[in-house]
């Protein structure tokens, strides 16, 4: 008897099944287009200091990828996002990206497996034959206590269908939704109030190394990539960050509306040539202080659902 090649992969009630002969399209459910604003980073200039006049931004970039002159690469930065947790069926459900990468290398999107995909908020690896690349995606807050969140807008068309397969002789039915993500607006800043996005709790926060001060008349740039580092070596291998970013709504027909979960999974990482320096960041926070009056101690926090820096004022240390 031949044998039956099963693949099943649960998310909750997400299930990517396959089955012997593939599975058949019972009926097309539904088309439809979302809009979905998904959240980067948050950007926590330093808050506001009593009878001190404190400078502060905050800031995060991400670079377009590029050639060496070896006919190396250095990659774009990429985030990587996960479909989860769907409600409003009981049928498992299993997402199909459209065709993206390596079809188009400059694409923002690629797929993955297990209703994964990737996200290059710089754009994708540009060709070798154009002289330039991709422009890099710098987002930035100014002004104590200006708590921010830098956001990226994506349509969504999408279509569900209703596929059956046999599963050691058995027919199982499921959802599958065909989709294609475009990025209407690579990156813009709103409000923290103004977003889904929340103040981080203290279980969302770790303090980072010992506290730091600034002199008057001086600025301090503090790094993400020198911060968000846990205890391997430096430019190597960098702590990563996971957000569950929102959730969206998709008309599935007859079948109702799904609610899927919509998870991120970022990291700071340098790139070396040849494994050796130099070294470029692919991506990095950064966050400028300067005070005119007094030094100003501090203590660095990471956001750890998206690797941002915070900063909380502390007493300067007893001499």
């Amino acid at each position: 008897m031949a044998a039956i090649l099963v693949t099943v992969v649960i998310v909750g009630p997400l299930l990517v099944v396959m089955g012997f002969g593939g599975p058949w399209e019972e009926a097309v459910l539904a088309h439809g287009r979302t809009y979905v604003d998904v959240p980067l980073t948050t950007l926590y200039p330093a808050p506001p200091r009593t009878n001190e006049t404190v400078n502060t931004s905050a800031e995060v970039s991400y670079l377009s990828g590029f050639w060496l002159d070896d006919h190396s690469a250095v990659p774009p930065p990429s985030i990587g996002y996960r479909w989860s947790s769907v409600s409003g069926t009981d049928l498992p459900v299993q997402f199909v990206m459209g065709p993206s990468w390596p079809v188009d290398p400059k694409s923002q999107f690629s797929d993955g497996t297990a209703n994964r995909f990737s996200f290059y908020p710089a754009g994708g690896m540009p060709r070798v034959s154009e002289s330039s690349a991709v422009s890099p995606l710098n987002l930035s807050a100014v002004g104590p206590g200006n708590r921010s969140v830098a956001v990226t807008k994506w349509a969504m068309d999408y279509t569900v269908r209703k596929l059956a397969v046999l599963q050691r002789f058995i027919r199982t039915d499921f959802l599958e939704v065909d989709y294609s993500l475009t990025a209407v607006n690579r990156g813009f800043v709103v409000p923290l109030s103004d977003s889904n996005v929340t103040f981080p709790a203290s279980a969302d926060l770790v303090a980072s190394g010992s506290p730091v001060s600034v002199d008057p008349g001086r600025s301090m740039v503090i790094g993400g990539n020198s911060f968000s580092i846990d205890s391997r070596s430096p430019y190597t291998v960098y702590e990563p960050f996971y957000y569950n970013a929102t959730r969206v709504g998709l008309d599935a027909g007859s079948a109702g509306v799904l609610q899927v979960g919509l998870s991120s999974r970022n990291a700071w990482f340098a790139v070396c040539a040849g494994g050796q320096s130099p070294c470029w960041f692919q991506a990095d926070y950064r966050l400028h202080v300067s005070t005119s009056n007094n030094p100003v101690w501090f203590q660095v926090y990471v956001d750890r659902r998206f690797g941002s820096l915070l900063i909380d004022y502390v007493p300067a240390p007893a001499a």
